[in-house]
């Protein structure tokens, strides 16, 4: 769900990007402004939309953590911290088993 709503994100930013840029062209086009202005609006425009989508990341992200959090689960970087854990007792446990069968 979290994927398909960040494509639509950024199907919409894309579309809005192309609207700016063609309505940019036209002001050029019509000489209301001069290519370098265009650029300038354009560059400006995806600068903004840039820093509000990472905006929006963050904000998803710890909204994200937070229903993790409610819900009892764990992140992926503590159950592999855990399963490394699991990993060494098991061979600690083995190494104890063949050593009680050497005795």
């Amino acid at each position: 769900m979290i994927d398909k709503l960040a494509s639509l994100g950024m199907k919409m930013l894309n579309e809005a990007g192309d609207k700016v840029k063609k309505s940019v062209d036209d002001l050029v086009e019509k000489r209301r402004i001069s290519r370098e202005e265009g650029n300038s609006i354009f560059d400006d425009f995806k600068r903004f939309t840039s820093d509000k989508a990472k905006d929006a990341e963050k904000l998803i992200e710890q909204i994200v953590n937070r229903i993790i959090e409610k819900m009892g689960y764990e992140h992926a970087d503590e159950v592999e911290k855990l399963r490394r854990r699991i990993s060494i007792l098991e061979k600690l446990y083995k190494m104890k088993q063949e050593e009680r069968k050497g005795l």
